[in-house]
């Protein structure tokens, strides 16, 4: 969630809402997007989350992050309406010890984690 608030604030383009805010937010050239000065609500969580990046004591991080969400709850910017679908993988019988799920996410660098180093052909 602090890595990628894009759910919860205009944090980049790849927020789902608030597009033009993000740019004017990031100081991005973005030729489909014209960045517009967001209300001081929006600003406060850009405000907010500047100072979680500068600070590495992980107590206060969590505190800002929380005011953040305090925020987006009050604000209401967007609504998941649904999930997406689970997600499969297809592991060829004498391929060993591959977990049975792990996650698949982009800051999760699907498998990495899963150490693959230690995957094996029987």
């Amino acid at each position: 969630m602090i890595l990628e608030p894009r759910h919860y604030f205009p944090f980049s383009t790849e927020s789902n809402f608030a597009q033009a805010w993000s740019v004017w937010f990031t100081n991005e050239s973005n030729p489909r997007t014209t960045p517009e000065e967001p209300p001081p609500a929006a600003k406060q969580q850009m405000d907010l989350y500047r100072q979680l990046e500068a600070t590495g004591d992980p107590a206060k991080q969590g505190e800002l992050m929380q005011q953040i969400l305090s925020i987006a709850q009050e604000q209401f910017w967007v609504i998941g309406l649904s999930l997406p679908a689970n997600g499969y993988g297809i592991v060829k019988n004498n391929f060993k010890n591959v977990p049975k799920s792990f996650p698949g996410a982009w800051l999760y660098p699907s498998p990495a984690p899963t150490n693959t180093m230690q995957y094996y052909f029987e």
